[in-house]
């Protein structure tokens, strides 16, 4: 895993670098995507919301390129997106703090073993880790506790309805015993995760760290899906995520052209343009299978 990691930076050093979200040569996040992730944060509870969900803020929508640039975060090695994303994953979380002062835990949506293996890292506790240091330059004491884990295998929420995501970590995760008694005392906790798709694994984090006693007051994520209703019509209307603005130009097809810098691994890059094609609507079996839905 280290050496990895060690690979990554060389490779970041020594070759060309490419915006991973729009691929424009010269930085791995140019100044217009950065500021992607600069609005302040909004309220994102998706509809429906599952049961037991908390307050969830986000900085940004799930789209265009801040698909990008979490996919090349997680999937494709850009360890160094980790402080921009970071960043704003802290602002999600100080819009959810009713005490700016603290003390404050910061719980880590878990990632699966499987994506810790194939990632090489725990990606979703290293934004953790970098927005908990980024309150406590702000002055909320806050801290990062791992307490969840699955107890069982849960799929690919990728593709999953909202429905199948709510059964697919139905009751899927558990805080040990041994870590329990940390919550004790902390006025506020926060649940932190990159992105808010349903809201299905937001609140089966949420319901596990309340079981032990846990108060849970809100959620925190970079990025939300806009969820649509379907009018009664029968066709979707198309509407906007939170604060996410439309993607350049061109930008799309210099991704497909494979000009975003991927990682030291390229494992997974024909799935990877394919999803965005899909994204683009230039998948004929998307379209048709978007027709049916």
């Amino acid at each position: 895993m280290e050496r990895r990691r060690v690979f990554a930076t060389w490779a970041d050093l020594v070759l060309p670098v490419h915006c991973a979200g729009c691929a424009e040569p010269g930085a791995l996040l140019c100044a217009e995507c950065h500021g992607v992730f600069a609005p302040e944060p909004a309220p994102a509870r998706p509809t429906p919301a599952p049961e037991g969900l908390p307050p969830v803020h986000a900085i940004t929508g799930y789209e265009g390129p801040v698909r990008s640039v979490l996919a090349a975060y997680k999937e494709h090695g850009a360890h160094t997106l980790a402080r921009p994303l970071g960043d704003a994953l802290a602002r999600a979380a100080a819009a959810g703090l009713s005490d700016p002062a603290g003390p404050c835990l910061l719980v880590p949506v878990p990632s699966t073993r499987a994506a810790v293996r194939r990632r090489g890292r725990d990606a979703t506790g290293e934004l953790a880790v970098r927005a908990a240091g980024r309150l406590r330059a702000g002055g909320t004491r806050t801290r990062v506790l791992p307490a969840l884990r699955h107890t069982r295998r849960v799929r690919d929420q990728a593709g999953l309805s909202a429905r199948e995501r709510g059964m697919n970590v139905h009751r899927s995760m558990i805080v040990s015993d041994r870590l329990a008694p940390l919550f004790t005392g902390i006025s506020v906790v926060i649940v932190v995760d990159d992105v808010c798709t349903t809201g299905a694994t937001l609140a089966e984090a949420t319901r596990a760290v309340r079981a032990v006693g846990g108060r849970v007051e809100a959620a925190a994520v970079v990025a939300a899906t806009a969820r649509r209703r379907r009018p009664e019509q029968g066709h979707r209307r198309p509407g906007r995520s939170v604060g996410c603005p439309p993607l350049r130009h061109g930008a799309m097809d210099g991704v497909l052209r494979g000009h975003c810098r991927q990682g030291p691994q390229d494992r997974g890059t024909r799935a990877f343009s394919q999803a965005l094609r899909r994204e683009a609507g230039e998948d004929p079996q998307a379209r048709r299978q978007g027709d049916q839905r």
